[in-house]
């Protein structure tokens, strides 16, 4: 584990109009399509709805700017490297000030947005002389304790607790369960929802790591999906809603092609809205109204929880959408696609 801050940039801009499309009219199709070669395995925005991060199976992670004013001029997306291996997933840190990238090499790296420098790193330790790279690819991150710490879960069943701002480890626990492959902490900074390879939904206490309660899936989503794939595809995606009251699940052994509530005080099931197909990720809009679930054939079913209905449906991806994210005003929804695409959509503010 090192300490970089201040090193040089590590950023590069990237100016390509041709990547970026306004197809047709809002709602229907795609406000704006930005085209990339390989996967978009995870998405986030930041807290100021300007910057939408991705990653695309290199070892950058990659930011697209959603409108204009920023301070490197007037580009549509820029990088960020430093991964000796291809980055699995980024978030941004609460106050928006950093961009914190995680990777196949077991290294965390914080990036300062206004810059676009490198301001420090934490690796994930090697368990022995024979660790193999593996085993130290970070497979989610969360923020905790109003953006002061961060959680991590890596390929070696650890969750490991660290302060960002010194770039030093906390804490580490090894879990007896398959590896955990997202993370979400609730409103009030108690509970951390975790979902595992094994399609298991389940809520651990922030401070002790241990289950309060279990969600049983027991499959993936994805009936081609196979236990413990690299790519974390086999998970069941799972969401707190904005108020942390209720989980928000997709698919499951007894319910592939559904998109389920249940209570988050005792797991038990609310209702269930069918989709057209098995649901591979999923988003919630800023007041918790409606969700956003990219399913496995290539759509995006917009579900109205008052209703308990699909209120639209988006075409636009060729594949799997993999990754989805509304702004945090409710007025775009980002989705990234197993074709390789990010998409804007635009939901006039009504989500």
């Amino acid at each position: 584990m090192g300490s970089a801050c201040g090193a040089g940039s590590q950023s590069g801009a990237v100016h390509d109009p041709s990547k970026v499309k306004t197809p047709g009219a809002a709602g229907d199709q795609a406000l704006r399509v930005l085209r990339m070669e390989t996967p978009i395995s995870s998405l986030h925005w930041d807290e100021t709805g300007s910057r939408v991060g991705f990653t695309d199976g290199h070892k950058e992670a990659k930011v697209w700017l959603t409108d204009e004013g920023d301070t490197r001029g007037a580009v549509d997306h820029f990088k960020v490297g430093g991964h000796s291996a291809p980055v699995t997933v980024l978030v941004f840190s609460p106050n928006g000030k950093f961009l914190l990238s995680a990777g196949r090499d077991g290294m965390i790296i914080i990036w300062l947005l206004d810059t676009g420098e490198k301001g420090g790193e934490m690796d994930v330790p090697k368990l022995s002389l024979s660790a193999t790279e593996g085993t130290r690819e970070i497979r989610a991150l969360a923020f905790a304790g109003e953006g002061k710490l961060l959680l991590s879960s890596s390929w070696d069943s650890f969750i490991r607790l660290w302060d960002p701002s010194k770039s030093l480890l906390l804490k580490e626990v090894q879990k007896d369960l398959p590896q955990v492959v997202s993370m979400q902490i609730d409103l009030k900074g108690r509970s951390l929802l975790v979902c595992n390879t094994k399609g298991d939904i389940q809520v651990w206490d922030v401070k002790s790591f241990d289950t309060l309660l279990e969600v049983q899936h027991g499959a993936p989503s994805s009936p081609e999906a196979s236990e413990g794939e690299p790519d974390g595809s086999s998970c069941s995606p799972a969401i707190f809603s904005p108020t942390g009251a209720s989980i928000i699940s997709g698919g499951g052994p007894e319910a592939q092609t559904a998109v389920r509530v249940w209570e988050a005080a005792n797991a038990q099931l609310r209702f269930s809205i069918q989709v057209n197909s098995a649901p591979r990720s999923l988003g919630v809009s800023p007041q918790g109204r409606f969700v956003a679930a990219g399913l496995e054939n290539g759509e995006v079913a917009v579900c109205d929880l008052e209703s308990k209905s699909v209120l639209k449906t988006l075409k636009g991806h060729t594949g799997p959408v993999l990754s989805v994210g509304f702004r945090t005003d409710g007025r775009i929804l980002a989705t990234g696609g197993a074709d390789g695409t990010v998409q804007l959509w635009q939901t006039g503010g009504k989500l």
